[in-house]
């Protein structure tokens, strides 16, 4: 009997310790209209591990509801990304204007065409 309480209290530890995490939404709101032929979002999700302070931000990038590119954002929330979508260099950049800023904010370029400015609001359930 004491193995198995010493046991499921090793369980209970390794699942708070790795298994816990804060995870927040957000979602995009457009801020300069790009081109008219493509709908795009944007969708963030934001983890903080249990022992580890640092972000782990995930964005994704939807055109006519298809999701066309993933990938990870620094911890500030910055940085860029690239893929195809109908043949032509996808491009997302994302990063503050100012030091002071509070909003984060994505650009997205197909080929050389310019879909829009999106700021990333945080999602309230």
């Amino acid at each position: 009997m004491k193995k198995l309480s010493v046991g499921i209290l090793i369980l209970i530890v390794f699942i708070g310790l790795n298994g816990c995490a804060t995870k927040y939404q957000y979602h995009s709101v457009i801020s300069e209209k790009g081109s008219l032929n493509y709908k795009v979002n944007l969708k963030m999700e934001k983890k903080f591990k249990t022992l580890n302070p640092t972000p782990f931000n995930i964005i994704t990038v939807y055109i006519n509801n298809r999701e066309v590119l993933k990938g990870p954002l620094s911890g500030s929330e910055e940085g860029s990304l690239e893929g195809v979508f109908e043949n032509k260099k996808l491009e997302l950049k994302c990063g503050r204007e100012s030091l002071f800023d509070v909003n984060l904010k994505c650009t997205i370029h197909l080929g050389n065409m310019r879909l829009g400015v999106y700021k990333i609001v945080q999602t309230i359930k």
